[in-house]
């Protein structure tokens, strides 16, 4: 078995798989014969490239797949600052690259697939300051995840009381007792060996196995004096009640408030 790190790996839902390698020009392909043949001839994957100048004599041009330059030039012109400027928000304090945005994740206690999110996030998430999420393909909760950049606002939500299952609405007699509000550090990024949020028995080599690959770090506790934000309330169970027929209901956002918090308790967190 060769040793060798594709660029990509793209994995099915029977967990088969096809390696994707990434190269400016077919002659480019340094990785020799032995990889060649174990990693992507007969349909175990293929080679992207801008031009196919030159194929090794070891290589089947079926394997190849050539992209136009003047396509992935546009491409690239349209998505770059997006590129750019997480990679900097990543990387440099402060940076905020776009309008702040805010997301709503609510930890369930029992969640698709066995997950255990609530118990996922106050054990090991506050520790470690990261979030990961598991693959899915729900491409507009895929696109959201992708989205999220340094310097957004994460509202974590959980302990939901009073509620018929995910019945969530303004003038429902419910509560909730859990409530962090935390500042993005680290965007958006994909890690393939981290354990934090896997079973105990997983192996660090078994990727194709791992629940967890997306992720995105976070100040805990929030910076100190930074007002917009929750820190640790010493040990204090916070409740939160829905405001019925008084003053209150009309608070500022808090109609939106819980329609996204409905919303992430029906689409996967």
């Amino acid at each position: 078995m060769i040793k060798h790190k594709t660029d990509l790996r793209v994995i099915y839902n029977d967990d088969s798989f096809h390696n994707i390698e990434v190269e400016w020009k077919t002659s480019k392909f340094n990785h020799g014969k032995k990889v060649y043949e174990e990693c992507y001839n007969e349909h175990k994957g293929f080679i992207i490239v801008l031009e196919n100048d030159q194929l090794h004599n070891y290589m089947d041009l079926s394997d190849i797949n050539e992209i136009n330059p003047e396509s992935f030039s546009f491409w690239f012109l349209k998505r770059a600052k997006k590129i750019v400027d997480g990679t900097i928000g990543n990387y440099v304090s402060n940076y905020i690259s776009r309008s702040q945005k805010i997301w709503l994740i609510y930890l369930a206690t029992k969640g698709r697939k066995g997950g255990h999110s609530r118990e996922d996030y106050l054990s090991k998430a506050r520790k470690k300051d990261k979030w990961a999420f598991r693959y899915t393909n729900r491409k507009i909760i895929m696109k959201n995840i992708l989205e999220i950049m340094a310097g957004d606002i994460v509202v974590f939500v959980w302990d939901l009381k009073g509620t018929r299952g995910r019945e969530i609405y303004v003038n429902g007699n419910w509560s909730f007792s859990g409530l962090d509000i935390v500042q993005v550090r680290t965007g958006y990024y994909c890690d393939i060996s981290d354990n934090t949020f896997e079973d105990e028995n997983w192996d660090r080599n078994d990727v194709l196995n791992k629940q967890y690959m997306h992720y995105f770090e976070f100040y805990f506790p929030p910076k100190v004096n930074d007002e917009r934000l929750y820190c640790k309330r010493n040990n204090k169970k916070l409740k939160f009640p829905v405001f019925q027929k008084n003053e209150l209901a009309r608070l500022e956002g808090w109609e939106g408030f819980v329609k996204k918090l409905r919303r992430s308790c029906n689409t996967e967190g």
